[in-house]
Order: C-alpha cells, then structure tokens, then sequence
C-alpha cells in the first residue's frame, strides 16, 4: 500500500517537471542559436578587418541548402567569405558551412525589412553554396569593411536578422521579436528581444 503511494506520488512530480524540462530545453536552444549567430557575426567583422578586406557571413536559404542531396530537414547553413586578393574572383570561403540548430531559423519576415528581403545589388558578390555543386551564385549576406563598419545592407533596417522557431512538420515563425540588430557603422551585433 505505501510503495503504490509512493509510486503515485513520483508519478506525479514526473509528470509536472517534463513540460518545465522541456521548455527549458527549447529555451537553451534559442540561446544557443542567439550566441552562434552573434559569434559568427563578431568573427566575420574581426576577420575583415584582420585581414584588411571585405568579409561576409552568408546564409544558404534551405532551397539552397544541399549538400550531397540531403537538405537536412530543411535548415538553413551559414558561413564566412573572405573577399579575395584579386577583385575579379569570388570571395573564398573560411568556414565550412554549418547548418542553424533544429527548429531555429533566420527569418525573412515579409512585413519587416530584414537580410532576407533586402533588395539586391546591382553587382552581389558571389558564394559557393553548399555541396560546392553548381556555378557561385548571389546569397543573402552580411558585409563588413576593413574598418569594421556594415557594407551590406547599408539600410540600418535590413541589418537584422529575425529569429524564427518551428517545431517538427511546421512553418517557422517569427517570436516576438527576437532579434539581432548590426550596426551600420560600427559593425557591432546587438540581440534585442521586443519591440
């Protein structure tokens, strides 16, 4: 009789911590992806100015986003160009392609301006998409200067990339939000939560 107690009552605290579990876990995904980007970022614009030259960290769309015919459930992959010596040939990658976490993504959110809608350019430069298969082709991105300021997008608006989640078989969907926000003069990434 005590131990079918005892099991109801285990049974019960289980049953209330799994949902408190599970949100933290989600939760310290967000972050994850939050601190990845904003590491990616921070490295993309200490490299042009490393280096003296353009850098860029580009963003494969899932269309894009094959490598050896597997899309990966449709993630996004992101990565870091560096514009190369001679102007006349595409940025070299530094980074190998590496896919968003599951479930989280860079959102184009068609009502607010972002990377992912940002006009295109007269002239992009050019990326290697995954897999290395096919001609480089324009992708959306962002540029930093030697100096370290944003050169692409020059519209403060669009230098910002909108965190979207999803769950297994779901559209991504933009959260409150959740934002990171580059300056555009100072190249520097700032996560903003809100309006």
């Amino acid at each position: 009789m005590e131990l079918l107690a005892v099991v109801g009552l285990l049974s019960a605290v289980l049953a209330a911590t799994v949902p408190a579990v599970r949100g933290m876990a989600e939760g310290s995904g967000r972050v994850a992806a939050i601190d990845r980007l904003m590491g990616l970022l921070d490295r993309t614009r200490c490299e042009a100015i490393a280096k003296g030259r353009p850098a860029y960290l580009v963003v494969a769309p899932a269309q894009e986003n094959q490598v050896n015919g597997d899309d990966r459930d449709g993630r996004q992959s992101v990565s870091i160009f560096l514009a190369a010596e001679d102007p006349a040939q595409p940025p070299v990658r530094l980074t190998p392609w590496s896919r968003m976490p599951t479930g989280v993504s860079i959102d184009g959110n068609p009502d607010l301006p972002s990377l992912l809608t940002a006009p295109e350019e007269t002239t992009p430069p050019v990326f290697a998409a995954p897999g290395g298969e096919g001609a480089p082709a324009p992708l959306p991105y962002f540029g930093f200067g030697p100096t370290g300021a944003l050169l692409h997008p020059s519209d403060s608006r669009r230098a910002r990339v909108y965190l979207a989640t999803q769950g297994q078989g779901e559209a991504a969907n933009a959260t409150d939000g959740e934002r990171i926000e580059v300056s555009t003069f100072t190249g520097i990434a700032r996560y903003r939560h809100g309006e």
